[in-house]
């Protein structure tokens, strides 16, 4: 045997092979363990995501009627002062109310339209006494799910805990203080069931 050979053996057996295998078995574990973080990190932040998509995607369920009805005034016009346009685009029926504020006079508070029906533009005159500002603040809504919104005059929705009645079936508008709504059909409309 070759001196170079000799030596090589000497080294081989001085070598405690247990205890660098033992080494390099937990330098392997220790990396599938953080794999193993990585991957459940990973995992979480999915998990999360679909969850936050899943909660927008039941917060847009919950909005789909109501994000189909608006409301709006169309000012000057003869011989009126203003008119009331309440837009109900969903193929479901909605309680609808609207809120007068008279400055604080005691007539000030919500008087309902009745139910508004699918695929319908309500129009109704709406005098204004003297220089008064139109006193339309908001729309409050039942929607076929029994919530009630409120939506303001710049479009702003916000869910409400207005204690409200719906009626057991849909029956034609039944307007308060006299004021006389025309009911016309959309050409387009859409679900709001999702």
């Amino acid at each position: 045997m070759t001196r170079w050979a000799r030596a090589s053996l000497a080294w081989y057996r001085r070598v405690d092979w247990a205890r660098h295998t033992m080494v390099i078995a937990a330098l392997v574990a220790a990396a599938g363990l953080g794999i193993q973080a990585v991957s459940s990190i990973k995992s979480n932040a999915l998990a999360d995501d679909q969850l936050s998509q899943s909660e927008k995607q039941q917060r847009e369920k919950e909005r789909s009627q109501i994000a189909l009805i608006n409301f709006w005034g169309e000012a000057g016009r003869w011989p009126v002062d203003d008119l009331l346009v309440v837009v109900n685009r969903s193929l479901d029926p909605a309680h609808i109310w609207i809120y007068l504020d008279f400055n604080g006079h005691p007539d000030s508070g919500y008087y309902s339209l009745g139910v508004l029906p699918p695929c319908k533009r309500l129009e109704m005159d709406f005098p204004q006494k003297g220089a008064a500002p139109w006193p339309i603040r908001k729309l409050l809504v039942v929607d076929s799910t029994g919530r009630a919104w409120v939506r303001t005059p710049g479009g702003r929705l916000n869910e409400s805990t207005a204690p409200t009645t719906v009626p057991e079936t849909v029956t034609e508008m039944r307007p308060s203080r006299g004021l006389i709504p025309t009911l016309v059909d959309l050409d387009q409309c859409a679900s709001s069931s999702g």
